[in-house]
C-alpha cells in the first residue's frame, strides 16, 4: 500500500499537469484573441485606405492628409456637420455600389 504522502504527491502532480494543459489551453485563445484582434484592425485600416483612394487623397503627402484628418476632427463633432459629411460619404459609396451592380450585370447579360 503507497503511503499517505506518496499518494498525495502523484495527486499534486497530477493536478500540476492539468493546470499545465489549461494555461496551455489559455495561452493558445489568447492568441488567437490577438490574431482575431489584430485581423479587425488590419480590415478597417483596409477600409478607411480605400475610402482615402475614392476622395483622392492617396496622391496627398502624408502630413497633409493626417493635417487635413485633425484638422476636422472637431468639427465633425459638431451633430450637424456629421450629419452632412455623412450624408455626402454614404451617398458617394451608394453611387459606387450601383455602378459596380450595373458593371456586372452587364457582364452576366453578355
Amino acid at each position: 500500500m503507497a503511503e499517505p504522502s506518496t499518494k498525495i504527491e502523484q495527486q499534486i502532480e497530477q493536478l500540476q499537469e492539468k493546470i499545465k494543459a489549461e494555461q496551455k489551453k489559455v495561452t493558445a485563445l489568447r492568441a488567437k484573441a490577438r490574431q482575431a484582434e489584430r485581423k479587425q484592425r488590419t480590415r478597417r485600416l483596409i477600409e478607411y485606405g480605400g475610402l482615402a483612394e475614392i476622395a483622392g487623397f492617396t496622391t496627398l503627402d502624408k502630413g497633409a492628409f493626417l493635417g487635413l484628418l485633425l484638422e476636422n476632427q472637431e468639427r465633425i463633432k459638431d451633430e450637424a456637420t456629421f450629419r452632412n459629411l455623412k450624408r455626402l460619404g454614404d451617398s458617394m459609396l451608394q453611387e459606387r455600389k450601383q455602378a459596380r451592380s450595373g458593371k456586372r450585370s452587364s457582364k452576366q447579360s453578355s
